[in-house]
């Protein structure tokens, strides 16, 4: 906490992580450990869909772990057939 924030009595504010793939398999032994320590510096963690096939996944994720997760379906064009 900086010395401004503790004499005006603020508390540092929370950050939100913007692109975060909590939703890829890699985090699945962990997953549930990342998202409580992550809960004492952000208010948000903004999880993207990056493919159709994956949108349930995030879904659900973020449906589970409340407010903290938060989905973002997106559209990445490069990944079409053709778009090497």
């Amino acid at each position: 906490m900086s010395a401004e924030a503790t004499e005006v009595g603020r508390s540092t504010p929370k950050l939100t992580d913007s692109h975060c793939h909590l939703d890829f398999e890699c985090f699945d032994a962990d997953r549930d450990t990342l998202i409580r320590e992550s809960k004492q510096l952000l208010s948000a963690i903004i999880i993207p869909g990056v493919a159709s096939s994956n949108w349930r996944r995030v879904q659900a994720l973020c449906a589970s772990e409340g407010a903290i997760c938060m989905p973002l379906m997106v559209f990445i064009p490069c990944g079409l057939p053709g778009r090497d």
